[in-house]
This record gives structure tokens, sequence and C-alpha cells, in this order.
């Protein structure tokens, strides 16, 4: 059993590291999920693709706060969905905040970022509590058979809900919100959910095809009326 421990760390590291290398190595290099996503027929290898590399962003940002000595790591909450920041949390001062935002915002792959972090004091009661809150959202949405959640991300800071990614319907959307109002110490919900267009999207309209041989007779008639209406006799 150690072993395979051993394995699966080894991989996951490699994973990591190759990661970040190409988001870091090669000018202008960044993941596939910074450009605009196309429809290719393959949603669930779209998804899954675009969730490692949020992933990666995340990792990116959490590394870059690490070397920051102006941002205390642990304030802040990183959530990242196609591209797209949310940072939360509590901070100790808007100077803080302000590095915060700006180093994210130079992560390669990054194509946006919105922070709610705010100045104010979070006690290790209250961040137990929001950390149960989250949880219980997560639990939650996976359950909905609306929702399913296995496309958005959950953070709580003093009982306010965040969510963020993406839902393939209005309605999803809206049913993911209404899920986690519902959640026992929930004061707020804030979504940054987006709506899937490319999931919702209507197939082409395919038009029914007339064999010609039924076709010809209709369009015999009709030169023949129009023959007629202009005064040509018809031949014979």
């Amino acid at each position: 059993m150690q072993n395979w421990k051993k394995v699966i760390a080894g991989i996951t590291t490699a994973a990591m590291l190759s990661g970040c290398a190409a988001m870091m190595g090669g000018q202008g290099a960044t993941p596939q999920q910074a450009q605009p996503e196309q429809s290719t027929g393959n949603g669930g290898i779209s998804r899954f693709k675009s969730y490692m590399d949020d992933g990666l962003i995340a990792t990116m940002i959490r590394m870059a706060y690490l070397r920051s000595k102006e941002i205390r790591v642990a304030n802040v909450n990183v959530e990242v969905s196609r591209g797209r920041v949310l940072l939360t949390g509590s901070s100790a001062s808007s100077r803080e905040i302000e590095e915060a935002i700006r180093v994210a915002k130079g992560v390669n792959g990054v194509r946006n970022v919105t922070s709610e972090l705010k100045v104010q004091h979070t006690s290790a009661a209250e961040l137990a509590e929001d950390a149960v809150i989250s949880s219980k959202v997560k639990v939650k949405l996976l359950a909905d058979t609306i929702v399913r959640g296995l496309s958005i991300e959950v953070e709580t800071t003093k009982g306010v809900v965040y969510l963020i990614g993406m839902a393939n319907t209005v309605a999803e959307r809206d049913q993911a919100v209404a899920v986690a109002s519902r959640v026992g110490g929930v004061r707020e919900v804030v979504s940054y959910i987006e709506v899937d267009v490319n999931a919702q999207a209507p197939a082409p309209a395919r038009m029914e095809q007339i064999p010609p041989q039924q076709l010809a007779p209709v369009i015999q008639e009709g030169e023949g009326e129009i023959m007629q209406d202009v005064g040509v006799p018809a031949d014979g």
C-alpha cells in the first residue's frame, strides 16, 4: 500500500510540474483554457481539460502568493473557472488586496480577476464554520438532480457563500444558487456562475430531403401555372 501511495504521489507531482513548466516556459505560452472554447463534440473531454488547466492556474497563483512578502497566503482563497479567477477571504489591509489582485493578473492563462477580498478579521471558529458550510453546499449541489455540482466551486467567508463555475442552462445556474441558500448558516449567496452557451446551443435544423422523382411533378406544375399566367400557350 505504501508503494502505491508513493507512485500516485510521484505521478501527481510530475503532472503538476509539467503543467507549471508549460505555463512558465516559452513566450506567450498559455493553457488551452485561456483560448476561446470551441465546440468539438467531446464535451466531457473538453470540460475535463478545462478543469485541469484551471487547477494549474490556481496552483501558480498560490505559488506566487507564497513568494510575495505582502500576501499572507492563508488569507486568500483562489478559485478558477475557465481562466476566470475569484479571490475570496479576509485581508489585513487594502494593500494586501491590491497586491493579491496584481499578482493573480500576472499569471499566464488568467482572463480576468474578480476580488471579493475584504479588510476584516476572521476568527478560527469562523474559519471552521465556513469550511463546514462549504462542505455542506458542495454535497447538496452534487446531490441535486438539476445541478449535479461537478463544474461549480464553492468558497465561504463569514457565512457568505461564493459560487463560480459553469452551468449548462440558466435553470441550472439559478438552481445552484437556490440550493446553496437553503443550507444552514448561509447568510448570503454570491454567484459568478456562467451559462455555457455551447452546451445549450440548439442543433442546426435539418431540412427534409425530397426524392427527385417526387419533386419533378411539382416543378412542372408550377412552370405550367407561370406560363399560363403570362399568356404563353402550353406545348402540344
